[in-house]
């Protein structure tokens, strides 16, 4: 019977596979630390996953985008590109090419962190 679950659902089972092998790097790093907020997470999995299998995959975009699937590609490419100017004009440089200059690994390290440290709050999530 769960075999011929699994043969129904791949991507479930892969996604399944992934958390068990997940599951022994967080118990062997952790202990049992973060298993109740695992569990949650796979929970959720699981019952996103069985409410939205019924739901049936259509071919057609919705009618709200049905016009406008271009401009909204549009939109968020200018939107992500305003994002990004705002984030290297509040860090005051571009982290890539900065990373690109130094020459020691934690340079590297102690860069990226500051990227997102010194950016705003609203950048980091956007």
């Amino acid at each position: 019977m769960i075999g011929a679950f699994f043969k129904r659902h791949p991507v479930f089972e892969v996604h399944m596979v992934l958390m068990a092998i997940l599951c022994i790097g967080l118990l062997q790093r952790s202990g049992f630390r973060f298993i109740p907020l695992f569990g949650l997470y796979l929970v959720v999995l699981t019952v996103s996953y069985a409410l939205l299998s019924r739901v049936g995959i259509t071919r057609r975009p919705p009618a709200l985008l049905k016009g406008n699937l271009r401009l909204l590609g549009i939109g968020v490419a200018l939107f992500t590109a305003v994002v990004a100017l705002v984030h290297w004009w509040s860090i005051g440089q571009i982290p890539l090419l900065e990373a690109l200059r130094q020459q020691d690994d934690f340079q590297v390290g102690a860069l990226r962190r500051a990227a997102s440290d010194l950016a705003p709050r609203w950048v980091n999530y956007a």
